[in-house]
């Protein structure tokens, strides 16, 4: 499950390889260097060898060399060249084992990049098709509702020297409204609200009453109900308050909330009748 946070991003780097997932040229150049050592000192060794043993000192040399590329390529990985289509390039950008809505930065360095999005069962999502928040060097694309497995971006960088990918969870925000009192008796009372938000999901909520002291802080609540139900359409609780008889006034407080993995959601409303 991805985390709810920005995480490492893959890069190009103006070449036909570029780090994906985990930026780690310090790492590199220090493998690399730590090759180069190693090369150096087989070639002094193979100074004082015979003619006989060089041929395997240089062999030694170029078996150390293809390891150490081997390793750099490990560490680094490399966006993958691709024919037959529109553009160049193409990099994992990330895989979910299960459905969330995501979003993707295509950070750049010189101007926007040409950029398509290819889902796990090979469709290909253009630009266009998709909700994006352009910025000074970025441009954010959201993928709500997005399907398991692995998501990759193919692109041509043109003149940009440097291109990142981070990617994150997000959720829309959930709004309640029409929260209102339609009859209330000794023994019930009957409440409608409502929650919005930009995609029809099921969403919790609480009722609760709470009793306060004369500078308004709750001295006891009570959970009146709970329950689920879909968004975006007026729900109708009737709910028993026999119990709450000879308290006195008293706060409806309505709390909702969306969990989507680890991101969370959520809004509160108050119904004063305390008068």
């Amino acid at each position: 499950m991805p985390p709810a946070v920005f995480i490492l991003p893959a890069k190009h780097n103006g070449s036909n390889n570029a780090t994906m997932l985990i930026k780690s040229s310090d790492y590199s150049t220090k493998i690399e260097s730590e090759a180069n050592q190693l090369i150096k000192q087989s070639i002094n060794a193979s100074i004082s060898e015979t003619q006989r043993k060089t041929k395997y000192v240089v062999n030694g040399v170029v078996l150390i060399i293809l390891a150490a590329v081997l390793i750099i390529l490990t560490a680094c990985g490399s966006d993958i060249p691709i024919e037959g289509t529109r553009l160049p390039y193409s990099r994992e950008v990330f895989s979910l084992d299960a459905e969330y809505n995501m979003t993707v930065l295509v950070v750049f360095d010189e101007e926007v990049p040409d950029v398509e999005f290819v889902k796990p069962d090979g469709t290909i999502l253009v630009t266009e098709s998709l909700r994006q928040r352009p910025g000074g060097n970025f441009i954010q694309f959201f993928f709500p509702q997005a399907a398991p497995g692995t998501w990759t971006m193919n692109y041509d960088a043109l003149t940009n020297t440097e291109i990142t990918t981070p990617y994150s969870v997000y959720m829309e925000q959930i709004f309640i409204y029409g929260f209102e009192v339609i009859e209330r008796s000794r023994e019930q009372i009957s409440l409608a609200f409502g929650i919005s938000a930009d995609e029809d999901w099921l969403v919790y909520y609480e009722i609760y009453v709470e009793f306060t002291a004369p500078d308004n802080s709750t001295t006891d609540e009570v959970l009146l109900a709970s329950g689920t139900d879909m968004l975006n359409q007026i729900i109708e609780r009737q709910l028993d308050i026999t119990e709450l008889d000879g308290r006195g006034g008293f706060l409806i407080r309505l709390f909702v909330t969306k969990q989507h993995g680890q991101a969370a959601i959520h809004d509160t409303a108050w119904l004063d009748l305390r008068h």
